[in-house]
């Protein structure tokens, strides 16, 4: 028994693989200082310099290990498609795919994602049989003459992309412990990967979060226009001949085309807090909005009870909030009904109220759904207008209260904090 015990590690040269790794790893001292090692690693992947990518720094880390001074990192950007996402040191690189794209169901990735071994090209060219399943490399990776490890970046068993390395400033032998560390730090290393994947994945969604609030506010910008034109174009079969009205409306038609292009400047990028804010004085501004809305046939009366008050704010953005509650109050109560604009001061703060004597509504929809984005009580209405009305006067320290009882009206309360008049 004893002589054949000794008989299969010498015939079997697996198991002689497998008891040199045995007694390497218990009776031997390591190879690694992984604490040394571990910390030189941290040190690469943290961001010292901005202007160097996570992709190179990965490829950096990796690469100092087994001392590969260049390399490249491909990424699965699109769904199933692999490409070159940052490159280290490999401007040098002859035939190394820069260009190229590996499909996921390529041989190379199945194996990577099948077997997670790290794949030494030159040995695969000189005994491809050690990496069954494997049946050829890319044509690119071949032309390659620098290329040397194909290391796979593992998320959750998923190959999230692979890093090539280029041969070592001098010639070296991998043994267990390599591959070892390797596979530790690729796996560190893809967990970062995917971390600023899912933080730029997030930034982009709110990005357009933000563009889709915008554009829904421009939305209902256009839709307070489209209603003011279409009065005037209807007004205009009846005085087409009136020199007065045309001179009006050519005025009303240039004040419309001003607006619409500072409506899609807002969809442009937000501009910094409070850049645009100046000190506006709301009387004034408080004329022209009741003004227009004369001027088309509407009857809205105004009461200044306090004349010399002001708001530091975006003018446009301010006149714009005013015409949504104004608007929406003329179109609760019609032709043949009464709205009221009044300004006063208190405590500190411009209070621009709108009352309307029109139907009014349930204490449960302005409990529950009136500040809700997309929830109104018009057929034609976006429910945009009062929720960014709200929106604005938080953001600058107000606020906007609502009272209405059905069948008597509503009135909207918008508190701006005050300052000195311009």
């Amino acid at each position: 028994a004893a002589i054949m015990l000794l008989l299969v590690p010498l015939s079997s040269g697996s198991v002689r693989a497998y008891l040199r790794i045995l007694v390497e790893k218990n009776f031997f001292q390591l190879k690694y200082d992984y604490r040394t090692e571990w910390l030189r690693f941290i040190k690469t992947i943290s961001p010292s310099d901005l202007n160097e990518s996570l992709e190179t720094r990965v490829i950096e880390a990796i690469g100092n290990i087994v001392e590969s001074p260049d390399g490249d990192l491909w990424l699965q950007r699109e769904q199933g498609q692999y490409r070159l996402a940052g490159s280290w040191n490999a401007s040098r690189w002859e035939g190394g795919g820069q260009d190229a794209v590996l499909d996921a169901a390529s041989p190379l990735a199945s194996f990577l994602v099948r077997t997670q071994w790290i794949v030494n090209v030159d040995e695969f060219a000189a005994a491809p049989s050690r990496y069954q399943g494997l049946e050829q490399l890319p044509k690119w990776l071949l032309a390659n003459g620098r290329a040397w490890l194909v290391l796979p970046l593992l998320h959750r068993d998923s190959l999230l992309g692979f890093v090539v390395l280029g041969k070592p400033r001098v010639p070296r032998e991998l043994i267990w412990e390599d591959f070892d560390l390797i596979k530790t730090v690729t796996r560190q290393a893809a967990s970062y990967l995917a971390e600023q994947a899912a933080y730029e994945a997030l930034t982009e969604a709110r990005q357009f979060e933000l563009f889709n609030k915008r554009f829904a506010f421009v939305v209902h910008d256009i839709k307070n226009l489209v209603s003011q034109l279409s009065l005037i174009l209807s007004n205009s079969v009846r005085h087409r001949g009136n020199l007065e009205f045309q001179n009006d409306l050519l005025e009303t038609i240039g004040g419309s085309v001003e607006k619409m292009k500072r409506m899609l400047r807002q969809l442009q990028a937000e501009p910094e807090h409070g850049s645009a804010a100046r000190a506006v004085a709301l009387a004034p501004l408080l004329r022209k909005v009741v003004a227009t809305q004369n001027e088309v046939g509407f009857k809205v009366s105004l009461d200044l009870r306090v004349d010399e008050i002001a708001v530091a704010t975006d003018e446009d953005r301010l006149k714009a909030v005013v015409e949504h509650l104004v608007q929406n109050a003329v179109e609760a109560v019609g032709r043949r009904g009464r709205v009221q604009v009044r300004l006063a001061g208190e405590g500190g703060m411009a209070v621009v109220e709108i009352e309307d004597d029109g139907p009014g509504m349930e204490p449960e929809f302005v409990r529950e759904q009136l500040f809700r984005p997309f929830a109104t009580t018009k057929s034609q209405g976006f429910g945009i207008g009062v929720y960014e009305s709200r929106d604005f006067a938080q953001a600058l320290g107000g606020g906007l209260d609502v009272s209405s009882e059905p069948g008597k009206g509503t009135i909207m309360r918008m508190r701006l904090p005050a300052t000195a008049r311009p």
